[in-house]
């Protein structure tokens, strides 16, 4: 029952970002972020899409905030370290999580309350703060801490031209 109740949440969260992207998270500057946080967020993009497009798995492991949320055979889990994230790279970054990377481009990041995305979702990354760090001001919060993968949303059907298997 319990595994229901967080597929359905996490379907509904999935949906809930996609039909929001055209509401208030355009990477435009004129959304709630500003140009310069955008234009971060997209080069975070290139440099993550490059790197799974290259088998650069422990550059990719330096991306990641831990834990990070994903899905192992099924089930919602938080990958506690890189260790288990580098045990586990094929089944977090799957073929559809790859596929969903390669045929997006830079132009479909979008932002929210909760970080920053492409299309519908698949990877969600966001400013850290570090332990011991404070936080001056709001507005320069995505500008002054380093950005990094907070969610993998490899649980989903592949998109358009994407297959579940390599």
């Amino acid at each position: 029952m319990r595994s229901l109740w967080i597929t359905s949440l996490s379907m509904v969260l999935a949906f809930c970002a996609a039909s929001s992207q055209a509401q208030d998270s355009s990477c435009n500057g004129k959304g709630m972020y500003s140009l310069a946080e955008c234009n971060r967020s997209k080069e975070f993009f290139e440099h993550l899409q490059s790197a799974v497009a290259a088998n650069q798995r422990e550059e990719v492991a330096g991306m990641v905030n831990f834990p990070l949320n994903t899905s192992l055979g099924g089930k919602r889990v938080k990958v506690r370290s890189r260790q288990v994230f580098l045990a586990n790279y094929d089944r977090i970054f799957n073929a559809g999580v790859q596929c969903a990377l390669k045929q997006a481009s830079k132009d479909d990041v979008w932002g929210r309350d909760t970080g920053f995305t492409f299309k519908d979702g698949t990877v969600w990354w966001d400013a850290i703060i570090p332990p011991g760090a404070s936080v001056s001001a709001a507005s320069d919060f995505s500008l002054k801490f380093p950005l990094k993968i907070i969610s993998v949303n490899n649980g989903q059907a592949p998109g358009p031209g994407c297959s579940a298997t390599k």
